[in-house]
């Protein structure tokens, strides 16, 4: 080897341990290899740096923490549980997660926490039975989450071959919820008013008055026989407070019940999805214990007061033995009183109206005498007030009062004062026709309390 090759690889080396580069000699071959190895004495400088980097980059890697579909409530029923959702992740382990109420002082009045050792861990059933809003009084309060992770770092050679861990960790602590929240009070009802027993045909007034702490979303009240509504009326009202007695009172009506067991219900949902539940009551609807001496004495009937009201003296006559079947003071129910209601001035009776609760219905009827009477029994039988019953090509009208089936005899109570006061037989009444089924064949029109 010549003197000069040899010098050229010495000082080759020398530049590899110092990391600086050279170029030794003039010979051609000599500085060939010379560029070649400077190449490759750059490319493992880079790959080292490159490499030193990532490992500086994997130290300085924070540990993060978040919560994702986080759902807290702000406002809080007593009484309810809304409870608390959400996902907490990070990029280590979960170590603990710690959910604390606190009062209005800062105190924690109800915490709970659990150890996790996972990546993410989705809030649920565990933590939302340990933290009771139900048990809350009304005021206001604090919601405060906190999440502690660790994240793994490189550690020296010798720590990770000791540890078999990839080295030790870095705890984090991370709040993820810090709010405040208003607990309000329940919906109530004050001065409610619910049946107990009540006689067929008899209407109720309903009454209540319901607050909330919250906007009422919707109030509901029915009246159920057998665990089926036969009645039903609902209101959203987008207030705190709300009145039975306006819509709700309207809209059912316990005068139209039959015989039987029923229960009266009332409930409210809030706007924050809560139902409760303000009248759960059970009542009775009861044939009525009929007088038939007091529905037929004197005082029950009345004479038309001019000519051309007919209509509304037989529908008054009938709407005072209604009041007499209710134990209603039925004195008071007079033709002017009545007026005031059922009557158009220049045209007549109405064909629908009510008075004091007690609604009264037209109807037209077609038909044979035979089906005619045969109808007016059935009538009669639901309806021991009776019926006023019109002849409209007279045309008048007189109150149809009962039927005794030994006699086959119909008697009415006619307002004519050209007719007998009282209850008569009907073949007497002023109406077309001769006879009792003469009469019976002209009517054609009906009015009733259904």
């Amino acid at each position: 080897m010549s003197y000069r090759r040899c010098t050229g690889k010495l000082l080759l080396l020398a530049a590899l341990m110092v990391g600086t580069t050279f170029y030794a000699g003039t010979d051609t071959a000599d500085a060939a290899t010379t560029a070649n190895q400077t190449k490759i004495l750059a490319g493992a400088t880079k790959a080292k740096s490159v490499a030193k980097k990532k490992t500086k980059k994997a130290k300085e890697t924070k540990t993060t923490i978040r919560m994702e579909g986080k759902k807290t409530p702000t406002t809080v029923v007593v009484g309810t549980e809304p409870g608390i959702s959400g996902t907490v992740k990070t990029n280590g382990t979960i170590t603990e997660i710690a959910v604390r109420v606190l009062d209005s002082k800062g105190k924690a009045i109800q915490k709970f926490s659990v150890t996790p050792a996972k990546k993410k861990y989705k809030i649920g059933k565990k933590i939302n039975e340990a933290i009771n809003f139900s048990k809350l009084g009304r005021g206001t309060y604090s919601l405060r989450l906190i999440a502690k992770a660790t994240k793994t770092t490189a550690q020296t050679s010798k720590e990770t071959k000791d540890k078999k861990a990839g080295g030790v960790g870095k705890e984090k602590r991370a709040t993820l919820i810090n709010q405040k929240f208003k607990v309000v009070k329940k919906c109530t009802i004050s001065g409610a008013t619910s049946p107990e027993e009540l006689i067929k045909g008899q209407n109720f007034d309903i009454k209540g008055n319901i607050s909330a702490g919250v906007g009422l979303k919707t109030v509901t009240a029915k009246i159920i026989k057998s665990g089926k509504s036969v009645q039903s009326k609902s209101v959203h009202p987008n207030t705190k407070k709300y009145s039975l007695s306006g819509d709700i009172d309207n809209s059912l009506c316990f005068g139209e019940l039959g015989a039987g067991t029923y229960v009266y219900k009332v409930y409210a949902t809030d706007v924050l999805g809560n139902t409760t539940v303000l009248i759960n009551k059970q009542f009775k609807v009861e044939n009525p214990v009929i007088d038939e001496d007091g529905l037929k004495s004197d005082d029950m009937f009345l004479k038309q007061e001019s000519s051309g009201t007919c209509t509304l003296c037989a529908v008054t006559m009938m709407l005072r033995r209604r009041t007499f079947i209710l134990n209603g003071d039925y004195k008071s129910v007079t033709q002017s009183d009545v007026r005031k209601y059922a009557w158009i001035e220049g045209t007549g009776l109405k064909h629908e109206f009510t008075y004091n609760d007690m609604k009264v219905v037209y109807k037209s009827i077609s038909g044979s005498t035979a089906d005619k009477k045969e109808y007016f029994q059935s009538m009669l039988k639901e309806h021991p007030e009776g019926i006023v019953i019109y002849d409209r090509g007279k045309p008048h009208a007189v109150l149809l009062t009962d039927y005794d089936s030994k006699k086959d005899i119909y008697y009415v109570a006619d307002p004519s004062n050209g007719v007998a006061k009282g209850r008569v037989p009907i073949k007497n009444a002023y109406l077309t026709g001769s006879g009792q089924d003469g009469k019976i064949g002209g009517i054609d029109a009906i009015w009733y309390i259904p």
